[in-house]
């Protein structure tokens, strides 16, 4: 007897980087999970049409005339695929490499909890081979949907990007964790503690020290398996958070303000390419210093937000990021502070 698999639509935005995006589509084809389709939304880029051949499953392809953001683009697919008769939606970003077990283990994990409206995986860092990187346009995209292009090294450590987050208010609100790291290793530490480790084993080998399925406060939106249900009560993402930056944090608030829990579920696995331009860098300061101090103006009270997270903002983590732009003599990145303030 056929084992029953919820439908799973994949809403992929795709906004330059080609390669990245067909190397991505074709890592789906191996995916255990048989039950899913791809809503792929291309955000007012004119080339690369075709990016279905990379993909056997099912393709639906909305072209926008401008970029829309994350935002409102993803919005735009979950309105798609709910209408499809999705049970779930996952946002996945264009420039990963998903394990073939991904969706399995998502969906399992989702399923096993009534009250868990989302889940992620454990993810890894991922170097960009010398081959697929700066290709220009779709003529360029011969040959990425190879698998010798895009498949993973088992012989090199796996190092932790994310695996979860317990508190994005520490984490990307305060500047508390990083003065504690710093003294913990002006103290002669070799790492930071487990209890200061917010970002969950960034930078760390995976040696199975994240490998225990637990709820978070926070699961970062390159990859989140969602139940239809939450979008059905808690609503769409917020649009203001526009192009890009804390719409993901904003979202995870409203869901567990719902009463969903937040899943990590660590046997389900993704490589994240965490590679850019000096452009796409300042791009992303910028827009994450803008959108942080929105999102705490919205989800913080007022005594918090101008007691803590004003005070702790200007007289520390500003500092801070000024003297590591000049010590990194990113002058750029000083630029990209100063305009979002």
């Amino acid at each position: 007897m056929a084992v029953y698999e919820p439908r799973v639509n994949i809403v992929m935005l795709h906004w330059l980087h080609p390669e990245r995006t067909a190397r991505c589509l074709s890592s789906l084809n191996s995916q255990t999970y048989s039950n899913f389709e791809i809503v792929f939304i291309n955000n007012s880029n004119k080339e690369n049409k075709s990016f279905s051949r990379f993909c056997r499953m099912p393709f639906n392809y909305i072209e926008n005339s401008v970029n829309l953001g994350v935002a409102k683009g993803r919005n735009l697919g979950v309105q798609n695929a709910l209408g499809k008769g999705a049970d779930y939606i996952l946002f996945l970003d264009s420039d990963t490499i998903t394990h073939p077990d991904l969706l399995a283990e998502l969906v399992h994990a989702a399923e096993a909890r009534h009250m868990v409206g989302l889940v992620g995986p454990k993810i890894y860092q991922m170097k960009e081979s010398p081959e697929i990187q700066n290709v220009p346009s779709s003529k360029g995209l011969k040959g990425i949907g190879d698998t010798s292009l895009h498949k993973i090294s088992a012989s090199g450590p796996k190092i932790i990007w994310r695996a979860g987050c317990p508190s994005w208010r520490l984490f990307y609100l305060h500047s508390l964790p990083y003065w504690l790291q710093f003294f913990w290793l002006l103290s002669g530490g070799k790492g930071a503690q487990k209890w200061l480790d917010l970002s969950r084993g960034e930078g760390e080998e995976d040696k199975g020290q994240y490998d225990r399925m637990e709820e978070m406060d926070f699961i970062i939106g390159c990859c989140q398996l969602i139940k239809r249900e939450v979008f059905e009560k808690v609503g769409f993402l917020d649009e203001g958070f526009s192009p890009y930056g804390a719409e993901d944090i904003d979202f995870c608030f409203r869901v567990k303000e719902a009463g969903y829990g937040l899943l990590y579920a660590p046997g389900a696995l993704l490589w994240h390419c965490r590679q850019s331009s000096f452009t796409e860098e300042f791009d992303r300061i910028f827009n994450n210093n803008c959108h942080i101090l929105r999102l705490a103006r919205k989800n913080l009270s007022p005594v918090y937000f101008w007691g803590l997270f004003v005070p702790d903002l200007l007289f520390c983590i500003i500092p801070m990021k000024m003297v590591d732009s000049l010590r990194k003599k990113r002058l750029d990145l000083l630029n990209a502070l100063g305009r979002s303030l």
